[in-house]
């Protein structure tokens, strides 16, 4: 656990040879690490607490027979996921770090029969999943592998809240967005509106967060469920016989890749409340690099501090032509803030520009020192040059 970094900064750790230290390996089904717990169930879902809150059976499957293309889904009805196996292994670490390997297999259709009205043969989908806890981390980290020889299905990964909801919160390019459970409203459109949506980040529901980096389509469903979808294994470009659809989107063309074959993987992170920074924590993480003698930064020592924390670096990029830097901020919360942005490297001066980085005359930053402050409407993004 590297803790203690200072922002934008560098924490130097030396690697010395010492006796071999191995971890506790046992049937355990619990792990703990402050105030983050895990429990994992018979079935394989695992109950989380944090502090003062808890939410119970996460990391249920859903697995549904797909007859749509690579445009859109056309669902048949939910099949019983079949449990045939299910191993749960807890290793501990002297270090505080805890996980809880869990690994299930399913028994699912194998694919659609020729009439694509149902699910035909048997196949085995497994599903391993690893929950990490460390000390002085307010979360909990997944990584998931799945091994998958069945087609034409829908495999998500569900999130129980634990009551209904009427709104909910899911991080899209440029904020968070409030969104209903349920499709859009789509009197008089030609395509009939989905109920998932495109998710950029996290969904926020009922006092959980659950960020996924790289899975893409979401829903929360009205009894308070994120589902997050990991795999749609299609096999057509486009069909014309979609239910959900009224005409083809694109040529027929056949897309045996996109019943993603073999295994695939992908991570999420779980925390309590709404707070877009801490999802980008999660999402980002941290880069260990082999470091020489000498530092290029002096401990204790922050390249760029942003506060208040609700503001969220969006973007620290070279100048379209190569004079400075661009720093860019966003504000996803509903009121406007003053954001307040100290630098640890000499510069100039500090310029508003517009997201074309050509002067913003109607903008203003305010410099003392190393210190900048500039004010970000709700929802909206600034953006400074540093020559």
């Amino acid at each position: 656990v590297a803790d203690l970094l200072d922002a934008f900064g560098w924490k130097r750790v030396r690697l010395a040879e010492a006796e071999r230290v191995e971890e506790v390996r046992d049937a355990g089904r619990e792990i703990r690490a402050g105030d983050v717990s895990v429990t994992a169930g018979d079935d394989g879902c695992f109950d989380v607490h944090f502090a003062d809150r808890g939410f119970r059976g996460l990391g249920a499957l859903e697995d549904r027979g797909d007859r749509g293309d690579t445009y859109d889904a056309d669902l048949l009805d939910a099949d019983a996921v079949e449990l045939t196996a299910c191993a749960i292994e807890r290793r501990r670490h002297p270090s505080g770090i805890e996980r809880l390997r869990i690994r299930r297999e399913l028994r699912v259709g194998a694919g659609l029969a020729p009439e694509r009205d149902r699910r035909t043969g048997e196949a085995r989908v497994v599903v391993t999943m690893e929950l990490c806890v460390a000390p002085g981390v307010p979360r909990v980290d997944g990584h998931v592998t799945i091994d998958d020889p069945a087609e034409d299905h829908r495999l998500r990964l569900l999130f129980p809240t634990g009551s209904a909801v009427a709104a909910f919160e899911a991080a899209t390019t440029f904020g968070v967005a409030r969104r209903t459970p349920g499709a859009a409203p789509d009197e008089g459109w030609i395509h009939p509106a989905p109920e998932t949506f495109a998710c950029q980040g996290f969904v926020h529901a009922n006092g959980l967060s659950v960020v996924a980096p790289g899975l893409n389509e979401a829903e929360v469903t009205p009894d308070g469920a994120i589902a997050f979808t990991a795999l749609r294994c299609v096999g057509d470009l486009s069909r014309h016989d979609l239910r959900t659809r009224p005409g083809p989107a694109g040529p027929g063309n056949a897309t045996p890749g996109a019943q993603c074959p073999g295994r695939v993987a992908f991570r999420f992170s779980l925390f309590a409340g709404l707070d877009p920074a801490a999802a980008r924590d999660a999402e980002l993480g941290l880069r260990a690099v082999v470091a020489g003698e000498a530092p290029l930064v002096p401990d204790g020592v922050s390249l760029l501090e942003l506060s208040p924390a609700s503001v969220v670096l969006s973007a620290l990029k070279p100048a379209e032509d190569g004079d400075g830097l661009v720093l860019r901020l966003l504000n996803p919360t509903d009121a406007p803030c003053d954001a307040r942005v100290t630098l640890g490297v000499p510069f100039e001066r500090a310029v508003p520009v517009r997201l074309d980085e050509s002067e913003a005359s109607d903008e203003t930053v305010v410099r003392d020192g190393a210190r900048l402050s500039l004010s970000v409407p709700a929802h909206g993004l600034r953006s400074v040059r540093i020559p």
